[in-house]
């Protein structure tokens, strides 16, 4: 799944013929076609598939620009596929409105929620399991109510997720998968 970017700081991943995502929510390949002259995307929710045409140097910092904005537009037409559904259910159980939802490619953060009640979402948060995106999504709902960690904030959280105290065991879990990707993403 991961290869390390060699030396390109403004590069996600360094990209090579055979690289993939694979997740609970996300399956995402590559791969190199003869005959193609352009970049094809085929994707369906929940599963992506990118054919490149044959003679790319993938040395090149100019092709693994490229590639790397080839997997992050993927990757928010996934999100826009598999969160936006999830965001709107978990809100209604909830019985939470907000505004828009947004679909970035930021690494310092998950999510966010805005004073004006609007949504964000890393598009990398698709590298996460199932659990852990559900999670990001309850955190930033509840921030609609609480817009601090208070204990309140907390327990709004975890009356979202359904259970006591899952919210902050999930936050810890999120926090050691974020730790477990320094290095991999840049």
């Amino acid at each position: 799944m991961w290869t390390k970017y060699r030396n390109f700081a403004v590069m996600r991943f360094y990209i090579t013929p055979d690289f993939h995502i694979s997740t609970d929510l996300l399956q995402l390949t590559l791969t190199v076609k003869p005959g193609l002259t352009a970049a094809q995307l085929n994707a369906h929710p929940g599963e992506a598939h990118i054919a490149l045409p044959e003679g790319l140097n993938f040395e090149q910092a100019a092709v693994q620009e490229w590639l790397n904005r080839v997997v992050v537009e993927a990757l928010r037409k996934q999100c826009h596929w598999l969160l936006t559904p999830r965001i709107h259910h978990l809100a209604q159980q909830g019985g939470l409105s907000f505004g828009r939802i947004t679909y970035k490619d930021v690494r310092s953060r998950w999510g966010s929620c805005s004073s004006l009640r609007n949504l964000n979402f890393s598009v990398w948060l698709l590298l996460a399991s199932a659990r852990w995106v559900d999670y990001v999504v309850a955190h930033e709902l509840a921030h609609l109510s609480h817009l601090n960690h208070s204990p309140r904030f907390w327990a709004e959280a975890d009356r979202l997720l359904g259970a006591p105290g899952l919210a902050r065991r999930l936050d810890r879990e999120m926090n050691a998968f974020a730790r477990s990707l320094r290095g991999r993403l840049r």
